[in-house]
């Protein structure tokens, strides 16, 4: 099976958009042009959640319900699958470390749990 270097975030935070791309770029480094932060590696694209829902975010299924969306994206088809996630991974880490909750959406969401510490799954709905 080929690699897809995609990836759906939800973010919690009370940053504004502009100040959470600056973050980002931060992390992994890149530029930021309207609410794309582009790398060598990815292209992130930041979105305000239609769904988002304050008072449902608390509920188990809360990530759904988060302030903001992430598509994440390979540059391009030959990105590799360990240097997109690692990538990945790293900024899923710093976002953290700092006080906004992420969860990722991806095929290889046991990979951004066994390289970031957590992600949102039923049985584990509550970062550490």
């Amino acid at each position: 099976m080929s690699f897809d270097p995609y990836c759906r975030l939800y973010l919690q935070s009370p940053l504004e958009k502009a100040e959470l791309l600056k973050q980002c770029a931060h992390s992994v480094g890149g530029t930021v042009s309207g609410s794309v932060l582009e790398n060598e590696l990815l292209v992130f694209d930041l979105k305000s959640n239609d769904d988002f829902d304050e008072d449902r975010f608390t509920a188990e299924n809360r990530f759904v319900f988060a302030k903001y969306t992430a598509e994440i994206e390979g540059i391009d088809f030959e990105v590799s699958e360990d240097d997109f996630i690692d990538t990945l991974c790293k900024l899923i880490v710093a976002l953290r470390a700092s006080g906004i909750l992420v969860s990722a959406s991806c095929d290889f969401e046991e990979t951004v749990v066994e390289k970031t510490g957590w992600n949102w799954t039923e049985s584990s709905p509550h970062h550490p």
